[in-house]
């Protein structure tokens, strides 16, 4: 890459052209570390004391944001709409919806730890802090690259539909942070089957049919079914099967989120995750699966298993494939280049985890708004 050449040159300060190339190249790696490799984010900041954000088409401004996650806890209030939050919040509460409970567990959060009102403050973040600000950033970076669809904000918005509408949300995000555009897939076409989106990777262009679920357990995120004798067994089989057996006009990409508590230790010592390699290698040999090929991402986000005051847990992640014998191999040959789209993609979902806090100064400018 450039920047290392020219860091392992040693002559960036002799030469003017050089450094101004590499301080570019800084700032475009500090951006892609921070907001991956989705649009990148766009701050303005007015001769009227308003600091702006920038999202797809709109402008947002405030005087009294001042830092980017200021500017998340009020976006994710106007695109749930105020008058559907006023209807929620006189509810009691064990009627209200999940947001509005993560909500009002923020608000307690962001109350225990000021220490005086204005200043800038840091705390470490517990998990319902961190899953509510996880879905406004999802929701800005979706809305800034892609789009927000009106069916999208529903979803999230029906208590029964919460859970699944919110996993495809963070795939969606994902995808774009990973490199990706996305396409939603047309809910309305009830005449086949078909994936969540169709994902089209910016460098390469290739395309993938994009499958996304999320495991329902009883007692978590308002999930009830008194059926299930241990919530807490891994049974995705059939989630993965259904996933496995949907035609799809591109190779596939399965999101499987198991919703299990937190478990110490390294991602492959798990014990879900051992189960899920396990349960995947036999099913590859059912009649059903011949013949099929299809990433797999097996994901954990165990913030629903949490009580108030634990600290954010974070997500967890692994790619395997079914179908593909060559996947596993260990070596640097036709794998790596057949395979670079959801190799690099894995990278963002386990590494590219942090929430920005900070608005995007390098693309900060002074802008005159008028009413």
């Amino acid at each position: 890459m450039l920047a290392d050449h020219i860091v392992q040159t040693g002559r960036i300060s002799d030469d003017p052209g050089k450094k101004a190339v590499y301080e570019e190249l800084k700032r475009k790696q500090a951006r892609r570390r921070k907001s991956g490799l989705g649009k990148d984010p766009i701050t303005v900041r007015t001769h009227e004391g308003h600091i702006g954000q920038v999202v797809g088409d709109s402008l947002f401004l405030s005087r009294k944001w001042k830092t980017f996650h200021d500017f998340l806890l009020e976006y994710i209030l106007l695109v749930l709409g105020r008058e559907w939050i006023a209807a929620e919040l006189k509810k009691s509460a064990q009627e209200r919806h999940q947001i509005i409970r993560l909500a009002e567990k923020m608000s307690d959060f962001q109350k225990r730890h000021i220490v005086k009102e204005g200043d800038v403050y840091g705390a470490v973040a517990t998990a319902p802090a961190s899953a509510y600000l996880q879905i406004a950033y999802d929701l800005y970076v979706l809305k800034h690259n892609v789009g927000l669809l009106k069916f999208m904000i529903d979803r999230l918005k029906q208590k029964e539909l919460f859970q699944g509408a919110r996993y495809e949300l963070y795939v969606a995000a994902s995808l774009v942070k990973g490199g990706f555009s996305v396409e939603y897939e047309d809910e309305a076409d009830k005449t086949k089957s078909h994936c969540e989106y169709i994902a089209t990777h910016n460098v390469t262009g290739k395309k993938f049919s994009v499958e996304a679920k999320s495991k329902h357990r009883h007692g978590i995120w308002g999930y009830v079914d008194n059926r299930q004798k241990n919530p807490l067994n891994l049974n995705i089989k059939r989630l993965i099967k259904d996933a496995i057996e949907k035609d799809a006009p591109y190779p596939k990409a399965i999101f499987i989120d198991v919703n299990l508590p937190l478990e110490p230790g390294d991602i492959f010592k798990k014990k879900w995750v051992q189960k899920s390699i396990a349960l995947i290698n036999k099913l590859e040999s059912r009649p059903y699966a011949k013949g099929r090929q299809a990433y797999i991402f097996m994901t954990n986000s165990p913030h629903g298993h949490c009580v108030d005051h634990d600290v954010d847990p974070g997500n967890e992640a692994f790619m395997t494939a079914i179908g593909m014998p060559e996947f596993l191999v260990k070596n640097d040959g036709p794998v790596n280049k057949n395979h670079r789209e959801m190799r690099r993609l894995i990278d963002f979902l386990v590494f590219h985890t942090q929430i920005p806090n900070e608005f995007d100064g390098d693309a900060a400018q002074i802008v005159s708004v008028r009413n």
